[in-house]
């Protein structure tokens, strides 16, 4: 790794930095400009823990770029402040601060961040000109004024539409026309990326009527370099140097069941038990694809692709309990929720002794995900 102030030698070609590009695609509203990344949009988030706009970008990157799995390695996170935030604040789990798309992870991953601040509308003329350089726009919106947002919402039983709550708007393409904006989220049932049409003349009235809540937080990316891995493998030494977890949440988690069925909640909304479990499956699930790129062991690798996948299906068990499924002893529950929290503590100290032993290189995961040539026969 080259070291800050000093010049790389001549012979040395610099890797080359593709970025996303733009093209002209028909649709069904004529013909848009948008980034080709766009139809290749799946969703990073499948357990739906992170706020909106830390998915969409997540999902954005790994579309461009395997390399995008290298961000994840902040999602191990500490299941305490999960069960602090989720069951003691009863706060949504969306509310909780995920920095897994942090300026400083963004530069190692390439990426320029270009803050554009509380836009206005002044900044619609401007899409087009950042879309045909290849950059994402994203910005927060008034949930109810995001049409195909609060419909999703509506059909999910919340009649205000998400209300005045920040929403985040990720465009990738703007119609030849200037009437509409491509945004991709996550408003199929699944849930899925959807390439959604926002109506610029729709988005011209609600900003108008509330310029405070509209195009807050807006920012461009620009790939301007290539991947730096060793800079994420010295943030990851650091940062799980640095965690000391009990893992409490997985023994209080019973009794957090049991209290959620007994209300029988609305499992859209906000419920502790199964909020906690969503951050518990997405996390471990996000860092099993951060790990695997590094030089840790087999068997360190293979427990956290075996937490996520456990922690997936209790999160399916957990929403049909909350609900009222099954029978309401939580015996099941105890066994198994303590054989995670077994595998956690081993999983962590291993991680702990392997990065005391000697360098954890990480590497770039792109050999890994090209597709196999055929073999001769």
């Amino acid at each position: 790794m080259t070291a800050p102030g000093t010049t790389t030698p001549a012979t040395a070609a610099p890797p080359a930095v593709v970025g996303d590009v733009a093209e002209v695609v028909p649709t069904r509203v004529g013909p848009v400009l948008r980034l080709a990344a766009t139809d290749r949009i799946a969703n990073a988030d499948p357990a739906m823990y992170l706020e909106c706009r830390q998915r969409q970008a997540l999902s954005y990157l790994r579309a461009v770029t395997a390399s995008a799995d290298l961000l994840k390695y902040r999602a191990l996170g500490s299941t305490a402040e999960f069960h602090r935030h989720c069951a003691i604040q009863q706060q949504p789990r969306w509310t909780m601060s995920q920095d897994l798309c942090g300026p400083e992870d963004l530069a190692a991953l390439g990426y320029e961040v270009q803050l554009l601040g509380h836009a206005d509308l002044g900044l619609l003329p401007r899409l087009r000109e950042l879309v045909q350089a290849g950059q994402p726009v994203t910005f927060y919106a008034p949930a109810e004024d995001v049409g195909y947002w609060a419909d999703l919402l509506r059909r999910r039983g919340r009649p205000d539409g998400g209300g005045r709550g920040a929403h985040g708007v990720l465009v990738c393409g703007v119609s030849l026309d200037g009437e509409w904006l491509v945004t991709p989220d996550t408003t199929d049932e699944g849930p899925e990326f959807r390439t959604e049409l926002l109506s610029v003349a729709g988005l011209r009235v609600a900003a108008a009527a509330d310029p405070e809540g509209w195009f807050v937080d807006a920012l461009s990316l620009r790939r301007a370099a290539p991947a730096q891995p060793d800079v994420f493998a010295d943030r990851y030494r650091e940062m799980v140097t640095g965690l000391q977890d009990g893992f409490e949440a997985y023994e209080a988690l019973p009794q957090l069941l049991a209290a959620d069925r007994a209300r029988r909640p609305d499992l859209d909304q906000q419920v502790a038990s199964t909020d906690l479990l969503r951050m518990l499956a997405g996390s471990r699930g996000l860092f099993s694809q951060f790990v695997r790129n590094t030089s840790h062991s087999g068997p360190a690798v293979a427990t956290y692709r075996a937490l996520g996948v456990s922690l997936s299906r209790l999160l399916g068990r957990a929403m049909g309990y909350v609900a009222g499924d099954g029978p309401a002893d939580l015996g099941s529950w105890r066994r198994d929720l303590r054989t995670l929290r077994t595998a956690e503590v081993t999983g962590l100290r291993r991680l702990k002794d392997e990065l005391a032993a000697g360098p954890v290189s990480v590497a770039l995961p792109a050999e890994r995900d090209r597709p196999t040539p055929p073999q001769p026969h």
